[in-house]
């Protein structure tokens, strides 16, 4: 069993972590923690890296357990996500093959922000075809025995994960491979090859 904390649309090098665990448990009784990827992912725009933020109602300074922070609604962040996921992936190979998946996340209005993550997470491993158990912590605890722990192990100020092998990309001839965005740059390029280049990742 693996513990993690949970993340909107996460990088690559989570999944690499989590990839060959049959349960993953999802930390949900946690302190809301800011510049963490909770509610934040990177996709690979046309011109650069883009960061997509999901405001919440509270800002990023409050202390609430994760699992009750909600999501703010008064900015159309929803539009604003999809365009730019369209922009820059609507050329990609596999675009039009799974982004009607997607599209319905960006027009619901989902209360809480765990909630929203979590089932999109679900809808990653479905279309991975690769059948997980996640699971939610009861409770926040220290240290879990006989589990490993990557909790608190991805956040915005921490290197870059540089995987071992790339894969063509919609603006590398422009700017260069671009390591460890979303998952769903992944999915976008390489559709069902997208859980084998995981699986095989150093």
């Amino acid at each position: 069993m693996i513990v993690s904390n949970l993340y909107y649309l996460p990088q690559i090098s989570w999944f690499k972590e989590v990839i060959h665990e049959h349960e993953i448990t999802l930390e949900q009784h946690d302190n809301w923690q800011k510049s963490s990827f909770r509610n934040k992912t990177v996709i690979a725009g046309a011109n650069e890296l883009q960061t997509l933020s999901i405001p919440i109602i509270g800002g990023r300074e409050q202390k609430t357990t994760y699992k009750d922070i909600r999501i703010c609604y008064t900015d159309r962040w929803q539009q604003v996500h999809l365009t730019a996921i369209k922009s820059a992936y609507s050329s990609a190979p596999f675009f039009e093959h799974y982004v009607d998946y997607f599209s319905p996340f960006y027009e619901k209005k989902t209360e809480f922000l765990f909630d929203y993550n979590f089932e999109l997470l679900q809808l990653c491993f479905k279309l991975l075809k690769t059948e997980r158990k996640i699971l939610r912590t009861d409770d926040y605890k220290k240290e879990i025995p006989d589990a490993l722990d990557i909790r608190n192990s991805y956040n915005t100020k921490k290197e870059i994960f540089k995987p071992s092998k790339s894969y063509i990309q919609v603006f590398s001839e422009r700017q260069g491979f671009q390591p460890n965005v979303s998952v769903i740059d992944l999915l976008f390029n390489e559709g069902p090859e997208t859980v084998k280049y995981i699986m095989d990742l150093k």
